[in-house]
């Protein structure tokens, strides 16, 4: 028992993140998963596992400053369209050369709801990556 008191105060400080640049401390994002790959390129493979058909995922723009990458995604739902119920993967390549080499990359994604939403929707911080 001793030694889990000791090992849980270290296991919880190895996982804390770290703050990101511009305020952002810790992902708040609440969209489906998204699972984030390095490539051996230099690039990011990305895949956002919609809960249902109709999703649209796609890449918004790439902006580098002070040695950051900030990637902004676009996703879609279908809205109150009827649509299967199949988990739909959406892989998605952030090439290396719009990453410029970058070290810190963040993943912000602004979410639709429906093809009536007209709304500029607000990004939420998906993923920090640290290739240090």
């Amino acid at each position: 028992m001793a030694r889990a008191r000791l090992l849980l105060p270290s296991l919880l400080a190895a996982c804390a993140a770290p703050p990101a640049a511009g305020g952002a401390t810790m992902p708040d994002w609440s969209g489906p998963p998204l699972q984030v790959t390095s490539r051996t390129d230099g690039g990011l493979e990305l895949v956002l596992l919609a809960p249902t058909a109709g999703h649209t995922f796609a890449l918004h723009a790439v902006t580098i400053a002070d040695g950051c990458a900030d990637v902004d995604l676009r996703h879609a739902t279908p809205g109150d369209v009827l649509v299967a119920q199949v988990v739909t993967p959406l892989p998605l390549v952030v090439p290396a050369a719009q990453l410029a080499g970058c070290r810190r990359i963040r993943l912000w994604v602004a979410t639709q709801h429906g093809a009536d939403d007209r709304r500029e929707p607000a990004r939420a911080l998906a993923f920090v990556l640290d290739r240090s």
